[in-house]
């Protein structure tokens, strides 16, 4: 099995030496971008770039992969999380620039700043009942059906309780309201419902992604796992509800200090719009190579927007399996 290589740079952090440090390619690495289109508005982090390790391993920032447009965008990680290099699948092993953040389940990471990048008026996060798009890439250790662990949380604070997505292994949720007291108003899922009945896969790397649509009245959750042939998709249902777009979290949830992950984060995005079914599968082929999403088969016969393309990438991974 081939082991995998990863570009590291000796980049001092502004104000900061070398010494005992490394920082993953500052810019985002060219050959991991994705396409104008898939671009995300609001975040992007992908641990092929933007990483800043400690000596010993452990991983102390991630910026976005495009951090001139939104240089605010950098989470800060507790002690714990160290850098993998060569995610444990043998697809993605045998791929250039296959890291991860490995979460240890005592860790996360956490980036205070609120979601407001620099550019054009319509790149930001809106604090509305708009459409938005979440997108997590990952891998679990722990069961996720037995073992609760965060993927994301949005806004979920000690001191405020509105507005917040939470989105864990056995839980969807965005509360309008204090969820203590009568105004909550909550849109969920969780007990008996998806993601207990369909909890993400462990030892897998699979592709997990929330699209709330515009008016905020409907909402479908997409998966992406190793092997599968096609992308599946469940709907949500959904009341239109704000959500605040400070304190992002991944891997922990910071307000009650619990639902630590074990295992690995490769990705995170951020959308201000609704990605479609299509759009969707072609994220999963990005992240082909990478992690054998979507390399059990051709996808639907409608499932790519972009053909040739994703009939290349299928081809490609095919010729070296």
């Amino acid at each position: 099995m081939m082991a995998a290589s990863l570009l590291v740079f000796p980049i001092p952090a502004e104000g900061e030496s070398v010494g005992g440090r490394m920082l993953l390619q500052a810019e985002g690495n060219a050959s991991m971008m994705l396409t104008a289109d898939l671009l995300p508005e609001v975040a992007y982090f992908d641990a092929s770039a933007g990483l800043s390790v400690s000596g010993s391993g452990s991983v102390k920032t991630w910026r976005d992969m495009e951090p001139t447009r939104r240089p605010n965008n950098v989470l800060k990680f507790t002690t714990g999380c160290t850098l993998q290099q060569q995610p444990p699948s043998e697809a993605a092993a045998a791929a250039a620039g296959a890291a991860a953040v490995t979460f240890s389940g005592s860790c996360l990471g956490r980036m205070k700043a609120s979601l407001s990048p620099t550019g054009s008026a319509g790149s930001r996060w809106r604090k509305s009942n708009e459409a938005f798009t979440a997108v997590w890439v990952g891998r679990f250790e722990a069961d996720p059906a037995t073992t609760k662990q965060a993927l994301i949380h949005l806004s979920r604070t000690r001191t405020d309780r509105k507005h917040a997505l939470v989105w864990s292994s056995n839980e969807l949720s965005i509360s309008a309201g204090d969820e203590n007291k009568d105004d909550s108003n909550r849109t969920t899922v969780s007990a008996g419902g998806l993601l207990t009945d369909n909890p993400p896969p462990v030892n897998e790397w699979t592709m997990e992604v929330l699209v709330r649509k515009r008016g905020a009245e409907s909402a479908t959750y997409y998966r992406a796992r190793e092997g599968d042939r096609q992308v599946s998709s469940w709907p949500v249902s959904s009341v239109p509800s704000a959500i605040d777009g400070d304190n992002l979290v991944i891997g922990g949830d910071y307000r009650d200090k619990n639902s630590y992950m074990r295992g690995q984060v490769a990705a995170v995005l951020l959308y201000d719009r609704a990605l479609s079914a299509d759009d969707v599968t072609n994220l999963a082929l990005h992240f082909n190579p990478r992690f054998g999403l979507l390399s059990g088969g051709e996808p639907h016969k409608h499932a790519c927007v972009r053909v040739g393309a994703c009939l290349q990438q299928l081809a490609s991974t095919t010729a070296g399996s």
